[in-house]
């Protein structure tokens, strides 16, 4: 949008208020030397003129206020890690260095980073700047500084015609410092996270105690918190040392302080990431947190198991309900074949850290990692899930407990009664009557009651149980087709990979224009292994802002070679045909593939473009949508670690060019 389309669009606005004949410029500087307030006769083409020569004279000053700014940053960051020495010294650079971060803070906050606070109407006048503070947001810090943002915008009353005055820079409203002392908790965590950032930026650690650095680790994950978008407790640097001195008492202080050391040992990015990334846990981790807990996994196999337990679908740390929950595991089936278990499902691929990324590879039917350790433990011991179920509904919680349980019931129906009805239950044998507890001890939903009264009917009448059937059934031959998925990544070998950008743009006016907030989002997509059942490809996703880049962990996606046809038919609805396109200089032979639809009323065409000269066969996909239109295009880079794009800024802006200036595409 031209500056001179948003005065007239400003003009809507302030042609709302008695007192709008004239526009106010440069008013409410915001710490920028902006050349004087000066006042412009809107209704005159000659004012809008001398407005517009004004904007310009602005966005110099603000780009110059921002190099100054960069240039004080980066002297007083080498003064501290590098110039300091010690004591008073030492202390004064720190003080000038957190003081300036501060200033870039309020800078992001109110400069670059649209927030309420963007002062005046210079504010929705001016165009993004292309120069940033210091580099622009550490990437690390990201999502705390989006909490930041997230809990200012609450404490600031919305921008409408009832309070133009605010709008309009006239007056401020609530004052800045009002709101940044009513968010302060969420900044303080935000700093860490920052801190974090800065001292790995210069290859450092933030401190060399190890007990430190767990409290810093905790304070910036809160793993008792159920939900990280809730803001920090006032506490909540008390409660990280309250959480490692408790967390201590079951996985034991030394392998809390092994994980600690080795996570602070190993090499890391500029942003304070793992790099290159911990194959662990049946990932690629990079995140400090996940890392953490990977370690401490590794510590023991108990503590391995403990973890599987400790963080069973969420991101809750219960640690105390976890040992628990391991006793009675431990009870009923013994330590060794736990841990086993434990182990196999530690070792299978995830999506993430709670879940698998393929129950066909693991052996199981459930994907959650706490409800596939059930699933071996089920299968392969079969006494023993006789004896968890009675220990989960009896509530015993030691062996001697469930030996006396197991005992009892074994002088009633007899042993081999008993691992008969388990083996039978656990191959999907449910009696009849328990139709609905089958379906829901396959979700997970099941209780122990219906899991007792499931055996017990087993053990009251065999005619009750069904006969065994396999856990999967595999469908006819005949009733399954290839998978498209399959197909396009089983012509290349393991490493090849696949860059994308995706864009967004909104009509506005009978034009395409970036939408607001003009983010770029980087795909990746990698082989990892193939073989004739199926392939595994990894995937990571970056995205990139004017002021920053933020990333996921890399997850690793399976794709089975053949699938039910059932699971096909929205391939047979579609529309087909062939082009020739032209994507970043290099030009593809393309099948195109187009699907409509409805989304809640909101119709909906996506398009997908693919080539046999393209991993994975995408060349660009197109989603048209309600006047939205995001289009996925391949890049001619690659990188091995998406989240340590050293020139992300350079690909932000080039991205942005071409989709700023791509047309859609019609097949």
């Amino acid at each position: 949008m031209s500056r001179i389309t948003v005065l007239a669009t400003m003009a809507v606005i302030l042609a709302s208020r008695a007192s709008a004949q004239y526009m106010r410029l440069g008013c409410d500087p915001r710490g920028i030397k902006y050349p004087s307030c000066s006042v412009f006769d809107k209704s005159s083409v000659e004012g809008q003129r001398q407005a517009e020569a004004y904007l310009k004279k602005m966005a110099a000053a603000r780009d110059q206020a921002a190099r100054d700014l960069t240039a004080k940053i980066g002297r007083a960051r080498q003064q501290f890690f590098g110039g300091a020495g010690g004591g008073a010294g030492r202390a004064q650079a720190e003080a000038e260095y957190h003081e300036l971060l501060y200033k870039k803070d309020l800078w992001l906050l109110e400069i670059e980073v649209p927030t309420a606070f963007r002062g005046g109407f210079e504010s929705y006048a001016l165009e993004p700047s292309e120069v940033t503070v210091d580099g622009g947001l550490r990437v690390f810090a990201h999502d705390w500084f989006a909490a930041w943002v997230g809990c200012a915008r609450t404490k600031t009353p919305p921008t409408t015609f009832a309070n133009a005055d605010m709008a309009m820079g006239v007056g401020q409203g609530k004052p800045l410092a009002d709101v940044i002392d009513a968010c302060r908790n969420t900044f303080e965590q935000y700093r860490l996270a920052r801190d974090w950032g800065e001292f790995a930026g210069a290859g450092r650690i933030p401190t060399a105690d190890p007990e430190e650095y767990m409290q810093l680790l905790f304070a910036l994950w809160r793993p008792w918190a159920r939900d990280d978008t809730t803001p920090p407790e006032p506490d909540f640097r008390e409660r990280a040392t309250r959480y490692r001195d408790d967390i201590a008492t079951v996985f034991g202080r030394d392998a809390l302080l092994a994980a600690a050391r080795r996570l602070m040992s190993i090499p890391k990015d500029r942003d304070g990431r793992v790099a290159p990334p911990l194959r662990a846990d049946g990932m690629e981790l990079f995140h400090p947190w996940l890392v953490f807990r990977a370690m401490l996994g590794e510590t023991s196999r108990r503590n391995a198991a403990l973890m599987i337990l400790v963080f069973q679908y969420s991101r809750v740390a219960n640690v105390h309900a976890a040992e628990k929950e391991y006793q009675r595991l431990v009870a009923a089936y013994g330590e060794k074949a736990v841990q086993d278990e434990a182990d196999a499902v530690r070792r299978a691929a995830k999506k993430s850290p709670a879940v698998l990324s393929d129950t066909r590879t693991a052996g199981v039917r459930r994907n959650y990692c706490r409800e596939a350790l059930e699933d071996l433990l089920e299968m392969h011991e079969p006494k023993g899930y006789a004896r968890a179920i009675l220990a989960y509904h009896d509530q015993l919680d030691s062996r001697e407990a469930v030996d006396a349980a197991y005992d009892k019931l074994a002088a009633a129906y007899g042993e081999s009664a008993i691992i008969e009805a388990a083996k039978r239950i656990a191959a999907g044998g449910w009696p009849a009557e328990y139709a609905e507890a089958a379906r829901r001890h396959a979700l997970g939903h099941d209780t122990p009651a219906e899991q007792y009264g499931i055996l017990m009917a087993g053990l009251r009448g065999a005619a009750k149980l069904q006969p065994v059937a396999p856990r999967a059934s595999s469908p006819e031959p005949s009733a399954m087709g290839d998978n498209p998925l399959y197909v396009v990544w089983a012509k290349f070998k393991p490493g090849a990979v696949a860059t994308y950008a995706e864009t967004t743009r909104v009509s506005q006016g009978g034009q395409l224009v970036p939408a607001p907030g003009s983010e770029v989002r980087i795909y990746s997509h990698k082989l990892q292994s193939i073989d004739s059942q199926g392939v595994t490809v990894e995937d990571a996703q970056a995205t990139l802002t004017r002021s920053g880049r933020h990333g996921q962990e890399a997850r690793p996606q399976s794709y089975a070679a053949r699938l039910p046809k059932s699971a096909l038919e929205g391939y047979a609805k579609a529309e087909y045909g062939a082009d020739t396109l032209e994507v970043n200089g290099k030009t593809y032979q393309c099948r195109w593939m187009k699907v409509t639809g409805d989304n809640s009323g909101t119709p909906y065409t996506y398009t997908t473009w693919n080539s046999d000269a393209v991993p994975g066969g995408l060349v660009v996909s197109q989603l048209k949508s309600g006047g939205t239109i995001t289009m996925k295009i391949l890049q001619p880079f690659v990188v091995d670690n998406i989240y340590a794009l050293d020139n992300y800024q350079k690909v932000y802006s080039a991205v942005r060019s071409v989709a700023a200036n791509s047309p859609l595409i019609r097949p």
